[in-house]
This record gives C-alpha cells, structure tokens and sequence, in this order.
C-alpha cells in the first residue's frame, strides 16, 4: 500500500504534532496502523480535532487502524486474507 510509505506530515497536521510523532517513532504513516486511537490521543497535542484530521486521510486513502499489514523495509505490504 504506496499511501502507507509517505511521511506522516504530508498528512496535513501541525508541524508541532508531527514533531511529537516523529519522537515517538512515528516516521510514515504505516507507523499508525498498529496504533489505537487512544494511544495517539495520549500523545500531547494530539486531541480530538488532530484525531480526526489522522482518520479522515487515512479513510480518504484505504487505510485505518488496526489493518493488517506487514513492513518490509520502508514499504507496507496488505496482508492476504
């Protein structure tokens, strides 16, 4: 999945917040899958409004939390059912 590989700032959010992100580990946007919304929302300067900016590309792109997909290198791959 080509969306998953792009950085979480070309995602439209505060550059505070993707500061936040990155300092967590959160490089690409496939570094949010695994994540639940809760633990994104404990991260400071991310609230409700960011929250929903983050899963509203996601679904404009296919994605969202929790799919299943696999990392290999700096490219996500979709899991086969």
């Amino acid at each position: 999945v080509h969306y998953l590989s792009k950085p979480v700032f070309s995602m439209g959010i505060t550059p505070s917040v993707c500061d936040r992100l990155e300092a967590r580990g959160i490089l690409y946007i496939g570094d949010l899958i695994p994540l639940s919304e809760q633990h994104l929302i404990e991260t400071w300067g991310v609230g409700p409004v960011t929250l929903e900016k983050i899963k509203t590309k996601m679904n404009e792109n296919g994605v969202w939390f929790g799919m299943d997909v696999i990392r290999v290198g700096s490219r996500w791959f979709r899991r086969k059912q």
